[in-house]
């Protein structure tokens, strides 16, 4: 059942990363871009639960910070105001 939803996963971010290429917005890479990073904060959060490691939680974490980073960065880059 966890590799089905590994595999989930995966074609989720294909999908994401299809439209981060294809977006004929500025704004639509980067709502991509922030989906494909909550997919990711996910996909983390399931290997704590298959590997029983505890210490992605704080990767999990850290990656969350670095990516409302990247997003209030981006965003502000699109705005124009950086």
């Amino acid at each position: 059942m966890m590799m089905f939803a590994f595999a989930l996963v995966g074609i989720s971010i294909v999908l994401s990363l299809y439209r981060l290429f294809r977006g004929p917005e500025s704004v639509d890479r980067m709502v991509s871009l922030d989906t494909i990073n909550m997919i990711v904060i996910g996909l983390i959060s399931m290997l704590t639960i298959y590997y029983g490691n505890p210490l992605f939680i704080d990767i999990a974490i850290a990656y969350s910070i670095l990516a409302f980073l990247e997003t209030t960065v981006f965003g502000r880059y699109v705005e124009g105001k950086l």
